[in-house]
């Protein structure tokens, strides 16, 4: 038996030749015996290890046997360890009794029959030893499943981080309001959803937009994303206006033994229509905020029961609808920065063009003086004062005409040749 697989028994007896004879009886058993001559020295064995049974003789000086089964079943780690006690006074009823009241399994008279003692310890020990080895089994089962737990938690984290760095790397594809909006109802379906919609409410004089991305019930089917004019089912349609503008979800027909914090829980008695032909069992609605502004709402749900919402789909939705609440806010920027800048274009262009009306009679007016060869000397150096700011001014309008050229992709270059003395 290796020293694993052996039980400790621990032999207390003031006396050398008994314990001598004790422990060559005990040896038959294989097991990993202990002797100690007092009960100070029986209280430091205890103390260092774990017995799977302990031979105690009644009769010792200082501390007898008695007093020592006391402090071992006083003592919390030690008081499950069987006692057999040793005694000559094995017919005493006042020293049985009390040793029976302190604990003590069984009483072997002194002296002692070695295969009495030997079977009477073997009980004990294969107790032990079986004990040790279920509790070495349940110990392994709860770290194989606390490892299978830790092992599927890690790759649901996995996962989630993936779906996430996803989602964020096809969300910054793009700076287009409608295509961002495709993105962000593609990547809810079908990973946390059958049917989802995204609707944004009226911002700076925009009309309300609204997209809805399904999928079919069969594996591997594509998903279609597509613009509709509004939102069909008027139950919807007051949910999604009463729950834009707050920091808080909204869940309908949600399973009651998972609760979110901030998710509000609903129930309707009847199928919630999202998108033409689609309609969903249980749905979830997130508010998008960005900006200290209000977007609009996301939703997604299963048109069916068979797939149901738990608190890590909903907590990676949240954190999905808060990114896509960045890149539409980014999205809706970009466009008001394009159209502004495409009114300022269009601004210039014009003024160029209103410009270039008073420069030609201006022009023409110059050619006139200079024609005319009679004048003072004041009246010449007034007419050249004046053809360098005009040819100035030329310049600057044609400039200013092919800024407003280039921004619309008609950029005209007049190819002559330069002298490069002139340009350094």
């Amino acid at each position: 038996m290796n020293e694993d697989e052996r039980a400790d028994i621990l032999v207390v007896d003031d006396r050398p030749e008994q314990l001598f004879v004790l422990r060559t009886a005990l040896e038959e058993l294989g097991q990993n015996i202990t002797t100690a001559s007092s009960g100070e020295m029986a209280l430091k064995r205890v103390l260092a290890h774990n017995f799977a049974v302990i031979l105690l003789d009644v009769n010792m000086p200082g501390i007898d046997g008695l007093e020592t089964a006391a402090l071992i079943r006083s003592r919390k780690k030690s008081a499950h360890i069987p006692i057999i006690f040793i005694t000559a006074d094995y017919h005493d009823e006042m020293h049985t009794a009390r040793g029976y009241s302190l604990g003590a399994v069984d009483y072997i008279a002194s002296p002692v029959v070695p295969e009495i003692l030997r079977s009477k310890v073997k009980v004990f020990v294969d107790l032990h030893l079986y004990a040790r080895r279920e509790r070495q089994r349940i110990e392994a089962q709860v770290a194989l499943a606390e490892e299978r737990a830790a092992r599927a938690v890690a790759e649901r984290a996995a996962r989630r981080a993936a779906f996430l760095a996803q989602a964020t790397t096809a969300l910054a594809q793009s700076l287009e309001l409608e295509a961002t909006m495709r993105h962000v109802a593609g990547l809810v379906v079908p990973a946390l959803g059958d049917v989802a919609m995204l609707h944004l409410v009226a911002r700076d004089g925009e009309s309300p937009k609204t997209m809805v991305a399904a999928s079919d019930d069969e594996p591997m089917s594509t998903v279609a994303v597509t613009a509709v004019d509004g939102i069909e089912d008027p139950w919807l349609a007051e949910i999604v206006e009463s729950l834009a503008g707050t920091a808080r979800g909204v869940a309908v027909n949600y399973p009651d033994a998972v609760t979110v914090e901030g998710i509000r829980m609903l129930a309707h008695d009847r199928p919630i229509r999202l998108a033409p032909d689609r309609a969903a069992q249980s749905l979830v609605l997130l508010s998008l905020a960005a900006s200290g502004q209000s977007l609009g709402v996301l939703a997604f749900g299963f048109t069916n029961h068979g797939r149901k919402f738990d608190a890590e789909m909903l907590s990676t939705a949240i954190d999905l609808s808060s990114r896509a609440s960045i890149a539409l806010d980014n999205a809706v920027l970009f466009r008001r920065i394009h159209e502004e800048d495409r009114r300022k274009n269009e601004f210039l262009a014009m003024l160029a063009h209103e410009l270039r009306n008073p420069l030609a009679p201006i022009g023409n007016a110059l050619h006139i003086l200079d024609a005319d060869a009679s004048g003072t000397p004041r009246s010449v150096w007034a007419r050249s004062v004046i053809r360098r700011q005009f040819d100035l001014l030329v310049r600057l309008v044609d400039d200013l005409v092919d800024v407003s050229r280039i921004t619309r992709g008609k950029i005209d270059l007049r190819i002559e040749p330069v002298d490069v003395a002139r340009v350094l």
